[in-house]
């Protein structure tokens, strides 16, 4: 018995869910609490190496702040691109290939 087309979910939707369900877990978990960590460590690191930093304070906020901006969008970009082509493929032609 074929499958009635109105029961299968739109391909946009199920294609903005997969990027969804695959983002949400990387750059929460463990793209935040790695800049959060090295935020932190990097507080600490400073202290010993104030001699050789040159026009910028130990504890810049502007410089942790940008710091943080930047490796945001890295983990961002790191993360969507390979979800964004995993999303659009077709699962039923990746099965079949195997």
């Amino acid at each position: 018995m074929p499958i009635p087309t109105w029961t299968l979910p739109n391909s946009a939707a199920l294609q903005s869910r997969t990027l969804r369900n695959a983002l949400a877990p990387l750059v929460i978990g463990l793209g935040l609490a790695g800049i959060a960590g090295g935020l932190v460590v990097s507080a600490i690191v400073t202290r010993l190496l104030t001699t050789m930093i040159h026009g910028v304070a130990p504890l810049d906020p502007l410089t942790y702040g940008a710091v943080a901006v930047l490796l945001t969008i890295v983990v961002l970009a790191a993360s969507w691109i390979p979800a964004r082509r995993a999303s659009r493929t077709d699962p039923v032609s990746v099965l079949r290939s195997t």
